[in-house]
């Protein structure tokens, strides 16, 4: 099972530290978080493995909505 850091990578795109990225963040309400860095962070699944459909995407807005898919997608997220 690969492991994601996901808070870790969303810090990375929306160039923010990984403590200001909660189990609550939402895109257009997260510092950073705007439809161009949605994209970037999509692209960014993608390049670790994960097969997008691009219907999925435009439910993956928040946080909790990325974990659950990756969880559902076989991969195991981690916070560390």
């Amino acid at each position: 099972m690969t492991k994601i850091n996901l808070k870790q990578l969303m810090a990375q795109v929306f160039e923010q530290e990984p403590d200001k990225i909660s189990n609550r963040a939402e895109i257009n309400a997260t510092a950073g978080w705007d439809s161009l860095a949605h994209v970037s962070l999509m692209v960014q699944l993608q390049g670790l493995g994960v097969d997008l459909d691009p219907m999925d995407i435009p439910s993956l807005t928040n946080y909790q909505a990325i974990s659950d898919f990756l969880k559902d997608k076989g991969f195991e997220v981690s916070e560390d």
